[in-house]
């Protein structure tokens, strides 16, 4: 997690402004959902990695949600529409998941492609990859595999 993003935390909760459930410093970031809910392994027992549950904070709010089970108990319940995260938008599934992975500072981004640089309307580009067998959501980030795809094809 970015020291920033942690400070903050640390921060808000020190001053009493939005209660931080958890000890921001026990907080590891692993998600942001497009709407800016953060998702946080709490990372306590620190040598049981196993037992670490799940917390998500409201973007621009003070209110936090935890799920008591692992990761991937908490995408599958989420997912499956067993379990509702109230800090989560009610149509949040609606068009459907996607899973785009954040880059990392050990990973370089990958070259531009030619043609990069310009301003691209994203609804063409959905409404392009669908007519061409992609399975896009409506809204959220076009994977980057989509876009140059798209770019392929309409070339400056």
């Amino acid at each position: 997690m970015p020291a920033t993003l942690r400070d903050q935390l640390t921060q808000d909760r020190d001053q009493g402004r939005f209660p931080v459930p958890h000890d921001p410093r026990a907080l590891l970031a692993i998600g942001v959902t497009d709407n800016g809910n953060h998702l946080f392994w709490i990372t306590t027992p620190r040598t049981a990695p196993d037992a670490w549950r799940i917390t998500a904070n409201q973007p621009r709010g003070h209110d936090w949600y935890t799920f008591d089970g692992t990761l991937t108990d908490f995408l599958t319940a989420v997912l499956s529409r067993q379990v509702q995260v109230p800090v989560f938008p009610d149509d949040l599934l609606d068009g459907g998941a996607s899973f785009t992975p954040a880059p990392t500072q050990t990973t370089p981004a990958p070259a531009s492609p030619p043609g990069s640089g310009r301003r691209i309307d994203s609804q063409a580009v959905r409404v392009w990859a669908r007519a061409n067998g992609y399975d896009l959501p409506d809204r959220g980030r076009i994977p980057a595999t989509i876009l140059q795809a798209w770019e392929e094809a309409h070339p400056a």
